[in-house]
C-alpha cells in the first residue's frame, strides 16, 4: 500500500486529459427508487499535479429529469446543516450548492490524492490511510491477464468501523480499484452478512472506484460511485394557520390546516398557552363546533377584557405586530389524520452518485467557458447543454438494479 501510493505520480496522468460518460444520481426511500437524474458529461481534467476541484471543467451533453421514477422535491434539496432539514447521521458532507457531481468527484481519494478526501482514508499523499489502518493480505486475483494484490482494509474506533478492499497491481503498485465504507456502530444494522465480518454499525456512506489502463499504461477511471444514507427532515403536517382577533366576541379563533380529530378533547385549557404581555391567560370556554376553527373566550374581568382586545384592535389598525404584545403555542393536538400538531417527521434515504466512463481522450483544447457546467449550481440548475456532432456514440439509461421485496 505504501509503495502504490508512493508511485501516484508515475502511474496516473499527470498531463491534461478528457473523460466522457455517462453519470446518474438517485435516492432510495421504504417505497423504491426516486429522484433519479440522468447526464451525459465530458470532463476536462488537468492532470493528477492539478487539483481537481479548482482546475477540472465539466461539459453537459444531455440532461434527464427521468419522470419514470417518483420525484420527491424535499429530498432533491442539497444538504443542510443550518436547519438540520437534511442531513448524515453523525457525518458531515458538504452541499457543494447541490452540484451531485461534484460531490462525487471529491470522494475520490486516488484522484485528489494530495487533498483530504473522506475519513478515514483523508490524505492519501500524507499516509494517513496507512495510520488509521489495519492490512491483511488476501489471495492474489487477476484482471485482464494482470496479476494484482488484494488487501483488506479495516479501521476500528470507539464510534465507528471502516472496512474497505484495494487491488494493486504487482508490476509497477498501480490501485487498479479501492471500495471502502464506514458505518456508525452506535446504530445496529440488523446485516448478518456485515456482522460475520465484524461489522455492527448502520452504514454512513460507501465508495466504489475502479481504474483500467489506457493506451499510454497511465491509469484513467473506468467507474466511480459514492452511496450515502442521509435524513430528511419534513415539516409538520397539521399546524395552525393563523390567528384571528375577534374583538366582537371577545375571543380569539385559531385555525388548523385541516380537521381536528375525531374525540380530540381540543376544548380544554391544557392544549394551549397564551399570554398577554407576559400575563397568562385562562379561557372560559372553548368552542370546536367547526372541525378546523378554535374559538376561546378569555376569563377576564370585564375591564381587563375590554382593555385587552381595545389594545390588540388599535395595534392592529396601525399595522403593529401583535406578537410583541401577544403569545399563544399549542401542543398535543392532533388531526382526522392521525398527525400530531408541529411534530416534525424524518425519513431515512439512500443516495447514489455513479459516473460510468466510455471513452478517454489523452489530450484536449481548453473549451470556451460558456459551454462548461457552471459548478456553483445542481447540473439541472439552468445550464448549458451542447450536444456534439457524435452524441449517438455515447449511451444514457443502465437500468438500475432490481430491489428485493
Amino acid at each position: 500500500v505504501r509503495r502504490a501510493i508512493e508511485n501516484i505520480p508515475k502511474n496516473y496522468p499527470t498531463t491534461n486529459f478528457t473523460t466522457k460518460g455517462y453519470y446518474r444520481d438517485y435516492q432510495k426511500d421504504s417505497l423504491g427508487y426516486v429522484n433519479l437524474n440522468e447526464a451525459l458529461l465530458q470532463v476536462f481534467d488537468s492532470g493528477f499535479d492539478a487539483i481537481d476541484t479548482a482546475t477540472t471543467k465539466t461539459r453537459i451533453y444531455d440532461y434527464v429529469q427521468n419522470q419514470t421514477f417518483r420525484r420527491d422535491t424535499l429530498a432533491d434539496d442539497a444538504y443542510n446543516y443550518s436547519n438540520w432539514h437534511k442531513t448524515i447521521n453523525n457525518a458531515y458532507l458538504a452541499p457543494y450548492n447541490g452540484n451531485e457531481f461534484q460531490i462525487l468527484r471529491v470522494h475520490d481519494p486516488i484522484r485528489n490524492y494530495k487533498l483530504n478526501s473522506f475519513d478515514f482514508i483523508n490524505n492519501i499523499s500524507e499516509k494517513d490511510i496507512l495510520k488509521n489502518h489495519s492490512f491483511k493480505k488476501m489471495k492474489d486475483t487477476y484482471l485482464d491477464g494482470e496479476r494484482l494484490y488484494t488487501i483488506q482494509v479495516k479501521k476500528a474506533h470507539p464510534n465507528y468501523s471502516a472496512l474497505g478492499i484495494m487491488y494493486i497491481a504487482k508490476r509497477d503498485f498501480a490501485i487498479h480499484k479501492l471500495v471502502y465504507s464506514v458505518y456508525d456502530d452506535r446504530s445496529p444494522n440488523n446485516n448478518g452478512i456485515l456482522e460475520a465480518l465484524g461489522i455492527k454499525g448502520k452504514l454512513i456512506f460507501e465508495v466504489s472506484i475502479e481504474y483500467n489502463r489506457g493506451v499510454t499504461d497511465k491509469m484513467y477511471l473506468n467507474y466511480i460511485s459514492f452511496h450515502n444514507t442521509f435524513r430528511l427532515a419534513k415539516p409538520p403536517k397539521f399546524k395552525v394557520e393563523y390567528l384571528m382577533v375577534l374583538a366582537e366576541e371577545r375571543a380569539f379563533s385559531l385555525h388548523f390546516n385541516n380537521r381536528l380529530g375525531i374525540g380530540t378533547s381540543a376544548a380544554s385549557n391544557y392544549w394551549y398557552e397564551f399570554k398577554f404581555k407576559n400575563e397568562k391567560i385562562k379561557f372560559k370556554r372553548i368552542d370546536t363546533k367547526t372541525d378546523s376553527v378554535v374559538k376561546l373566550y378569555p376569563s377576564m374581568s370585564e375591564k381587563s377584557l375590554n382593555n385587552m382586545f381595545r389594545e390588540l384592535v388599535t395595534m392592529s389598525n396601525k399595522r403593529l405586530e401583535i406578537g410583541t404584545v401577544l403569545n399563544y403555542k399549542v401542543t398535543g393536538l392532533q388531526d382526522i389524520d392521525g398527525n400530531f400538531l408541529n411534530i416534525w417527521t424524518y425519513k431515512d434515504y439512500d443516495q447514489f452518485r455513479e459516473f460510468f466512463v466510455q471513452e478517454v481522450e489523452h489530450a484536449y483544447d481548453h473549451p470556451p467557458m460558456e459551454i462548461l457546467m457552471d459548478k456553483r449550481r445542481p447540473i439541472f440548475d439552468n445550464q448549458p447543454i451542447i450536444k456534439p456532432d457524435n452524441f449517438k456514440d455515447y449511451w444514457m439509461n443502465t437500468p438500475l438494479k432490481t430491489l428485493k421485496e
